[in-house]
């Protein structure tokens, strides 16, 4: 009956001039050859869709994103029934329809080259149709998936326009989705955003929608529009879409309300989902999330408690990453509201060892610099205590010493069963009050999947490590371990807080004849003599400085530091160390912009310490920021670049003048270094960006965004950006023939035209033509094109705006071409900068500064 009223249908459609021979071999060709292609390409479709939805929220999340490569065999019949009908029935009204199939086909086999040649094949038909509009549409997504944006954003463009009145509104709203997420992909979030406000107003497939409302929220995300994206997020769960969607719009809106400032909002969101049982197995990132909830609030006893709970749930099995970003915000919260730097110490390596191997979406590197500089805090700070005990020890005399140290060996011993016994209780399955209650029971099914015990389950092994670790420390393998180091687990339990005094003040000084610091000491070392003692006291002291120096210069912890630098001249230090300790605090007091303390110790180095090199170098570098302490101490180039990273990373937690000033200490410290150009030059652009914060004015270009000086709005006056001049002179005096000389020439150029009084003019306004001397084309032959450029024979031409002073050399210059992204506009900024030429334009008889428009070919 089917067939028989589709022949019915065709003879009734061909009408005038179609003749009952044309419209059977139609019907022949679709029920031959193209149904069958079609069911094929269902199938194929149908297993691609079973796949899981993966959802990485912090990365953009496409509305098209690049396929699983599911269905291979479907795909294959369908590519072969429809190319069929392009050796059967080449005259068929199913023919363009076949191309576009096994267009589609190929994309979803990941064959995205041969997808592309038959959607451009369609492209190619006389008729417009809104089956080439569909070709445009996977074109699209073609690019989007060989990650082509730049030619996917002119390519859609081009289409759009071409059409214009003839697009029908679902496929242009689909077409313009597709050009938001090519735009997104480059980082145009403005553009892209309008682009899917204007779309989602004729979009009314439901899958569409919500996966568009999904990446539109973590565009306004990125705008910081937090109140517009929670409504984008509110709006991915009315498409009912899948679970992952859905889990992750509700974590969002939690998130935006946080942001907002809306604490009890997003407390109520997250509260919802954790009493949702379909989020049981993801409770760890709900969890996560309330806690940084809690932190906003300054509930950070119940930050503490949350973030645990990740630990422990096992819903973190799901996500290492999950793992690491929480020890790492443990160890934030430890040490920065509860001040426990041993016990932060501990989590942020717990995070950098989650972290090892990972790389996406995680700043490992910061997260191993904090590991690494707390471990050092801890080894330093272990130092000072174990110092402290020896000497109390040495202090007494051998009646009570041999009296002490019995008394020291029994409460040790106490100490490590009691922890012994603690642990072997929680680890016993009929302590019904020590169990997880977040954890359910295990099941014969469980059983069979992670062994005995559990012990293919990598989390949970290394779990029970960690507690392991907790109560017995990293013990060594080997034999006596206990004897030989018997007082470390003590030290290394995670359970209780070992910090000593809030290391931020410099009150509660820790006694070093407290018991609970003497484990693990070798009596061999308790001084007995004099001598012995002062020798001791003066290495703790150097220890001393060491650690203030690490919260000084690494940690960011100004008050600790000074508290440590404070110990050593009231200790009995030596004259050397002394002096530096004072120029510590000279230097620290003179960043923290405490003028009258830093002119005290400032005094004090002059008047105590002449003929030093902190004395020379104060007078030396005076009235310009102060020289780093740690600069004077290893002179290596390696060192060098060492400290200029250490400083650039701590970027993020300095202000933008701290990090300056620090950069430009160690530069003036080592002005004779060849790394001193480099380190003077990252200290200006950081100053450069505290002048434009402080006065919200916008930034000036950095290397490679450039601008015209003409195009220049903001006055760049007052004191920073005074001090930002007398840099960028300095820089010029000092390092003449430094490669970075064009940049900072080009920021001296655009300060000096911002406050002049009289505008540039241009060439288009005093009707003159600029000359390249001593020609365009010999300029052109002498710029030297990236291998790759030459290769791809590209043609045409490139425009730049440029400044041309008064003596003919270019000052500032701007790119107004489209930019390729191949190279090409580098070797031509290059080449403007080092060897562009022209002769003077002259205006009522004078030479002129001026702006122009000149266009380049490109061969």
């Amino acid at each position: 009956m089917k067939k028989a009223a589709f022949i019915v249908l065709l003879l009734i459609t061909a009408g005038c001039g179609n003749s009952l021979k044309h419209s059977w071999k139609n019907f022949t060709a679709y029920y031959n050859t193209f149904y069958d292609a079609k069911k094929d390409f269902k199938k194929g479709l149908a297993e691609v869709n079973k796949q899981p939805i993966q959802i990485r929220p912090d990365t953009l999340v496409l509305v098209h994103p690049t396929p699983p490569l599911a269905g291979k065999q479907n795909f294959n019949n369908a590519v072969n029934n429809a190319a069929d009908i392009l050796r059967r029935f080449p005259n068929t009204k199913w023919t363009d329809n076949a191309l576009l199939l096994i267009g589609k086909s190929y994309y979803y086999l990941h064959d995205f080259f041969k997808a592309q040649q038959k959607f451009n094949e369609v492209l190619a038909l006389d008729e417009q149709t809104p089956l080439k509009q569909r070709a445009v549409i996977w074109e699209g997504r073609t690019l989007l998936g060989i990650s082509s944006f730049e030619h996917g954003i002119t390519f859609l463009n081009s289409e759009l326009k071409k059409y214009r009145g003839d697009w029908k509104a679902r496929n242009k709203a689909e077409c313009q989705i597709l050009l938001a997420e090519h735009n997104a992909m480059m980082n145009n979030w403005n553009r892209a955003a309008s682009l899917l406000r204007s779309a989602l107003k004729h979009t009314h497939d439901k899958k569409l929608r919500g996966r568009s409302y999904f990446l539109l929220g973590q565009l306004l995300l990125r705008q910081q529009d937090y109140s517009s994206a929670f409504k984008a997020f509110s709006r991915v769960q009315r498409n009912h879409l899948d679970y992952a969607y859905q889990y992750w719009a509700y974590i969002k809106r939690g998130e935006m309300a946080r942001k907002s400032g809306n604490l009890a909002l997003a407390s109520s969101i997250y509260s919802s989902m954790i009493n949702n049982n379909k989020n049981f197995k993801r409770r760890g990132e709900i969890y996560y999330q309330q806690a940084l909830n809690y932190m906003g609030k300054g509930e950070y006893q119940k930050a503490l408690t949350d973030f645990k709970k990740v630990l422990n749930s096992s819903s973190a099995n799901s996500s290492d990453e999950l793992l690491g970003k929480s020890y790492f915000k443990l160890g934030q919260l430890y040490r920065d509201h509860l001040k426990n730097y041993k016990m932060a110490a501990a989590y942020f390596d717990s995070a950098s060892t989650q972290y090892s191997g990972m790389s996406r979406g995680v700043n490992t590197q910061k997260v191993h610099r904090l590991a690494s500089a707390y471990k050092k805090y801890v080894e330093l700070k272990h130092e000072i205590d174990r110092d402290d005990s020896l000497l109390a020890l040495g202090s007494l005399s051998k009646k009570a010493l041999r009296k002490k140290l019995v008394s020291i060996h029994h409460q040790q011993k106490h100490s490590l069963e009691t922890r012994s016994n603690a642990f072997r209780g929680q680890n016993n399955p009929s302590n019904s009050v020590t169990r997880n209650i977040d954890t359910p029971a295990k099941s014969d099914q469980g059983a069979a999947k992670y062994g005995f015990l559990d012990y293919k389950n990598a989390q949970m092994v290394r779990r029970e490590k960690q507690k392991f670790i907790a109560v017995w420390g990293q013990r060594p393998l080997e034999d006596n371990w206990r004897r030989k180091d018997v007082g470390t687990a003590a030290n290394t339990s995670g359970n209780q807080d070992l910090s000593a005094a809030p290391d931020s003040s410099g009150s509660n000084r820790p006694l070093g004849t407290a018991e609970g610091k003497m484990s693990g000491l070798n009596i061999g070392n308790i001084p007995e003599t004099a001598r012995a003692r002062k020798k001791l006291q003066h290495q703790q002291l150097q220890t001393k400085y060491q650690l203030g120096s690490l919260f000084f210069l690494t940690l960011n912890q100004p008050d600790s530091a000074a508290y440590y630098y404070h110990r050593i001249l009231h200790g009995k230090a030596s004259s050397s160390l002394q002096a530096r300790a004072l120029y510590s605090l000279y230097e620290l007091y003179h960043l923290n912009e405490q003028p009258d303390s830093a002119s005290k110790y400032k005094a004090k180095i002059l008047n105590n310490f002449k003929g030093t090199r902190f004395a020379r170098q104060i007078q030396k570098n005076s009235g310009n920021a102060p020289v780093a302490t740690s600069a004077v101490q290893d002179d290596s180039t390696g060192n060098l670049i060492e400290r200029m990273r250490q400083i650039l990373n701590l970027s993020d937690s300095l202000s933008e003048k701290n990090v300056a000033a620090k950069l430009h200490s160690l530069a003036l410290n080592h002005m004779q270094s060849p790394e001193a150009p480099l380190i003077y030059y990252q200290a200006i652009r950081h100053y450069i960006r505290f002048a434009e914060l402080s006065d919200s004015v916008r930034a000036i270009p950095d290397t490679l965004m450039t601008v015209a000086p003409d195009s220049v709005t903001a006055s760049y006056t007052g004191q920073y950006w005074d001090r930002v001049r007398k840099m960028i002179q300095k820089f010029k005096k000092s390092f003449p023939d430094d490669a970075h000389r064009h940049q900072v020439n080009l920021w001296l150029s655009i300060l000096e035209d911002s406050t002049s009084k009289k505008s540039i003019p241009t060439c288009k306004t005093l009707g003159v033509r600029p000359r390249i001397i001593p020609g365009k084309k010999h300029f052109v032959r002498s710029i030297k094109l990236p291998e790759k450029v030459k290769h791809l024979n590209m043609s045409g031409n490139i425009r730049f705006q440029l400044t041309i002073k008064k003596d003919g050399s270019v000052g500032a210059y701007k790119l107004l071409s489209p930019p390729t992204h191949t190279g090409l506009e580098q070797a031509y900024e290059k080449a403007i900068r080092n060897s562009l030429h022209f002769k003077p334009i002259q205006q009522h008889g004078k030479a002129v500064k001026v702006s122009c428009k000149v266009t380049f070919p490109v061969h």
